[in-house]
């Protein structure tokens, strides 16, 4: 289970899963990190797949390799500009057996379901088309929010894969309430 947003600055949440992070960043002033990106991997699934964690030079970007597969978790706080975001997703490795999510803080607009664009439309358009890679919530998920607050929602966390990538049967955006995060 990937989750951003977590805040966590240091140490591991309180559980015996199997754990790996990119921790939040605290700005001097602030009470509170911000950021941070978790995987808790469940301990009979660390048993049986050999899972390392891949390094990148960002506070925004947790990788995994698992098997066969490199998973790539992602968290762009709306404070990045267009040049970071594209450094960020130009630097990812893709092949046949990479799989994208995360909070991209991206609104595509009718290409999801959502109510407006972005800045980052574009961009974020432009590099999954060059990519070939299919946006699971324009199918499996169209116009289903994965942010809820009290002045609205918006769509903004996404899974990506090369097309036909995975059988998905079972593809659900939980709510807010679930987990206390976007999705």
């Amino acid at each position: 289970m990937f989750i951003t947003e977590t805040y966590l600055l240091r140490h591991d949440f309180k559980t015996h899963w199997t754990q790996q992070h990119t921790y939040a960043q605290q700005p001097a002033n602030a009470a509170r990190g911000f950021g941070g990106i978790s995987c808790l991997i469940h301990p009979s699934f660390s048993s049986r797949y050999a899972i390392h964690k891949l390094s990148f030079t960002n506070p925004y970007t947790l990788s995994l390799k698992i098997g066969s597969y490199t998973i790539h978790c992602l968290y762009l706080p709306p404070q990045l500009t267009l040049t970071e975001v594209e450094g960020i997703l130009h630097a990812l490795t893709i092949d046949n057996h990479t799989i994208f999510l995360g909070d991209f803080n991206v609104r595509l607009g009718p290409i999801t379901g959502d109510t407006r664009t972005n800045i980052r439309h574009e961009l974020f358009t432009n590099w999954y088309d060059t990519n070939n890679l299919h946006l699971w919530n324009t199918t499996e998920a169209y116009k289903q929010p994965t942010y809820q607050s009290t002045n609205g929602s918006s769509i903004i966390d996404f899974i990506l894969t090369p097309p036909a990538h995975l059988p998905v049967h079972d593809f659900k955006i939980h709510a807010n309430e679930s987990f206390g995060s976007d999705c």
